[in-house]
């Protein structure tokens, strides 16, 4: 009876789960196309006061670690279809860099399980982005768990 029980428990846990992805839930008020899928080149959503409405699922360049974005990608070097002469760093920054390549990149954030901080945390996941008139709300996923980050858009300084 036990076993009954737990496999009973089980499979409605998961159908329930299954049943929360909203797979074919259809967003309103998003363009579609005549065959039914979005329309990427819409015109960009607005809000009531005429700005671009940035609320949804946002998805990075290389989500879900695909290996031959991450090489194409200007995720670890932003400079990398520019000319080695048109990148001039502060001897600031030139010196913070040689530290962290002498360090072998110590005090990367998420090697102590901290938040991989921006931009990072917006390129290899899905996030969502909640926009209101006094506040932007970006939600992330992440390996430490989920984070947020709010802007304040209400005029303050």
């Amino acid at each position: 009876m036990p076993r009954f029980l737990a496999l009973a428990g089980t499979v409605i846990l998961l159908a329930s789960a299954a049943d929360a992805q909203w797979l074919n839930y259809r967003t309103p008020g998003i363009p579609r196309t005549a065959d039914g899928l979005p329309n990427l080149s819409a015109p960009a959503p607005r809000t009531a006061d005429g700005r671009a409405d940035l609320s949804g699922v946002w998805r990075g360049e290389c989500a879900f670690m695909i290996s031959q974005c991450w090489d194409d990608s200007l995720f670890f070097d932003l400079g990398k279809n520019v000319a080695p002469e048109d990148i001039q760093m502060t001897p600031w920054a030139a010196q913070v860099q040689r530290i962290r390549e002498q360090r072998d990149h110590v005090d990367d954030p998420l090697g102590y399980c901290l938040p991989p901080g921006v931009p990072r945390v917006l390129f290899y996941r899905p996030f969502k982005i909640i926009q209101t008139p006094s506040v932007t709300a970006f939600l992330h996923e992440a390996d430490i768990g989920p984070l947020y980050r709010q802007v304040m858009t209400d005029g303050r300084p």
